[in-house]
């Protein structure tokens, strides 16, 4: 059998400043849930006060950001979706500390309260009132993928996550970028209406801490195409640096209605946004004694168990929905490892090496 080998954690890193225009957050009182303890190795009743989303599709923050050149010249207005980590299942104000199996306050849920309770966002702000400045520290990319009950899996752009926003030491700049390390699986033109653009987009493979290998689509602007290229090429693991900017799909200028009130025409525009991280630098590619270097015949491994883990997502999704709305299924997932049993074929492909 072959050895697996755990790919080390991705360097995943970024940070978002601007102005709070809106909340996707509720406060639910007296919600009953189960938590796991250690000490007697099962789940525990809890009832706690708990912050869910309104809307379980939306992130649970938007903020502006309208970051500058080095001439002070704002670059673009962008709006960024923001999400706490773990608020897809609520954020409880009490959780159990698994080794002691005491109920303890959970510091992230007085963290969203302050956001609920203190910020005031420009959709709410009263009038001369100054919608609040935020600052995201360290925020990350997080896997958007899901199975669902007709068997189909769905894979999107990764979400930005943090554990924390502050209205403390909000820089006086806006900012919106981040870093990240990983493995470069596929260089290609962008096209549109058959023709090149000039820009590239890269299919882009980062890990979280259990070794999960997960996508991302990166884009490079024309300028730095050809840089690009002669520096990486398929297979390289490497870091890159980029902005986080907002792009129209579907934009359609409405045309306003003949009379009524007004003194010039409307400018609303159909369709809806989606966020784009643009290369704007990258470190020379990992070499091999490089902590966060990414053999290309791991990443195969990697490649197979996630193929593994998708079928197993599709099986339970299914599952699920055959299942009785009264049964209950014990435990959380049941994915056992297949890695050490597949085995890897070489080959020569440059294109796709893995």
């Amino acid at each position: 059998m072959a050895e697996v080998k755990k790919i080390k954690k991705s360097q995943n890193y970024l940070q978002l400043s601007g102005v709070l225009l809106e909340t996707n957050l509720k406060l639910e009182e007296g919600v009953k849930g189960q938590a796991w303890s250690n000490k007697d190795g099962k789940m525990k009743d809890l009832t706690c006060d708990v912050i869910k989303k309104k809307d379980f599709k939306n992130p649970s923050l938007l903020l502006e950001c309208s970051p500058k050149d080095e001439d002070g010249n704002i670059i673009g207005t962008y709006q960024i979706g923001v999400d706490f980590n773990g608020i897809g299942f609520g954020i409880g104000e009490k959780q159990f500390d698994r080794e002691t199996d005491k109920i303890v306050d959970n510091d992230n849920f007085k963290g969203v309260m302050t956001v609920l309770n203190n910020y005031v966002t420009r959709k709410d702000a009263k009038d001369g009132e100054e919608p609040t400045r935020v600052f995201i520290k360290s925020g990350f990319l997080s896997p958007n993928e899901y199975a669902n009950k007709e068997g189909e899996f769905k894979s999107y752009l990764p979400t930005i996550t943090t554990y924390n926003v502050t209205s403390s030491g909000v820089p006086e700049n806006d900012i919106c970028e981040g870093s990240i390390s990983g493995i470069i699986r596929a260089i290609k033109e962008e096209m549109f209406n058959d023709e090149e653009t000039g820009r590239l987009k890269i299919e882009f493979y980062f890990f979280d801490g259990k070794g999960e290998t997960y996508p991302v689509e990166l884009t490079v602007e024309k300028d730095l195409a050809d840089d690009f290229k002669d520096l990486y090429e398929t297979g390289t693991s490497c870091k890159v640096y980029y902005d986080i900017l907002t792009r129209q799909i579907g934009a359609k200028t409405v045309e306003s209605s003949n009379g009524g009130f007004g003194r010039r025409e409307k400018h609303t525009v159909s369709g809806y946004t989606v966020n784009e991280y643009s290369v704007f630098k990258g470190e020379e590619p990992f070499e091999e004694e490089n902590e966060y270097f990414i053999d290309k015949a791991d990443m195969k491994k990697a490649m197979q168990s996630r193929e593994i883990t998708i079928e197993q997502k599709i099986k339970d999704a299914k599952d699920k929905a055959d299942k009785p709305k009264t049964t209950k299924s014990g435990g959380l997932g049941n994915k056992a490892s297949k890695l050490s049993e597949t085995k890897v074929e070489e080959d020569d492909d440059d294109l796709m090496p893995f």
